[in-house]
């Protein structure tokens, strides 16, 4: 980085001034958030001090350190985790660079490199997304003034239709799982639609057994996926799994545990779900997530509105709840055939 370049200023169309100035050849820009001319002057000579003393070469390295100091205890763990893997593949392909270098055919070349490497494009978004929303907080704390993925997009993907259990499979995997824990978590999973992190972070405090209620909340150790809290209701099912595990436990604050109260880990629960699966001779594209989207499915196929299901699984826009549309339509022709001339 040049040591004492010449900065100017200039007025763009949106009425704010900008600070300029030539970083070796190359023009760099900074906004003093002003629209009158007097205290842009004045934000300039501050900012001349300021980039004397403390201006940093601002590396997508260091952004990401400044990322995890900053927000990485108000980020879920899997997703920093994520948002790391996706920092460092980016890094590898595009090069550690100052972050208003970057190109939109870097961020091409990104995703056409994890395409090359066999990722699905719908893997590729994910760690697309990722890197996108790291730039996004360099963008909303003032590190830079626009971010290149604002120039650029995901790959387009066909909308999926989510793998699912019908009332038979459950039965099926059910009649398989050797423990009792796992049988509980995974007929709880089917009929609250609750995801793997909240269902093992669930403690009996968040437990109203006379409102038959489930509160889905953060916690000092846990927050959910959209930040917000969300009340489930218990089905008979569920309100008889729950009282058995009330009765039976002793140790644990939380109410699902291994057998010594020590937590159960998401890895073992999911992989052992996956082992269940196959002893069960289900399809080999369902996982433990899909549990979530079998709730779904029973719930729309008894004739629930999407509407209650988005507010029943937390989802923060109603487009989310519309990929199970297409299993409503058996309540749909009901529906319309109420009709009567």
């Amino acid at each position: 980085m040049t040591s004492n370049p010449k900065f100017y200023l200039t007025k763009r169309e949106n009425g704010y001034f900008y600070i300029g100035w030539y970083d070796n050849g190359r023009r760099r820009w900074k906004s003093t958030k002003c629209t009158s001319k007097s205290d842009a002057f004045q934000y300039l000579r501050q900012y001349k001090v300021d980039f004397q003393e403390t201006e940093v070469i601002l590396t997508l390295s260091t952004l990401m350190e400044r990322f995890i100091t900053l927000k990485g205890n108000s980020v879920r763990p899997n997703t920093l985790a994520l948002y790391k893997v996706a920092v460092e593949r980016f890094k590898t392909i595009c090069g550690d660079k100052v972050l208003d270098s970057y190109t939109v055919s870097d961020v091409d070349s990104f995703k056409n490199a994890l395409l090359a490497q066999g990722h699905t494009k719908h893997g590729v978004n994910i760690k697309y997304r990722g890197v996108k929303s790291v730039f996004g907080f360099a963008l909303r704390s003032g590190m830079i003034d626009r971010s290149v993925f604002q120039k650029t997009k995901p790959f387009p993907t066909p909308q999926q239709t989510p793998e699912y259990l019908t009332q038979e499979d459950l039965r099926r995997l059910l009649s398989v799982v050797k423990e009792p824990v796992l049988r509980d978590i995974y007929l709880f999973a089917s009929l609250t639609g609750m995801r793997i992190s909240e269902i093992l972070d669930l403690t009996w405090d968040k437990l109203d057994f006379d409102k038959r209620q489930i509160l889905v909340s953060n916690s000092p150790t846990f927050i959910t996926k959209s930040g917000r809290v969300r009340t489930v209701p218990m089905h008979d099912l569920v309100y008889s799994l729950l009282m058995n595990r009330k009765e039976q436990n002793t140790t644990s604050m939380r109410v699902f545990h291994k057998s010594n109260g020590f937590p159960l880990l998401m890895n073992h629960v999911s992989k052992r779900f996956k082992d269940y699966v196959r002893l069960a001779s289900l399809s080999e594209k369902l996982h433990f997530h899909s549990l979530r989207h079998t709730c779904a499915s029973l719930l729309v196929d008894a004739g629930v509105s999407l509407y209650v299901v988005q507010n029943i699984l937390g989802h923060s826009n109603i487009s989310t709840t519309q990929i199970y549309s297409h299993l409503s339509q058996n309540t749909l022709q009901e529906s319309v055939n109420r009709v009567s001339l």
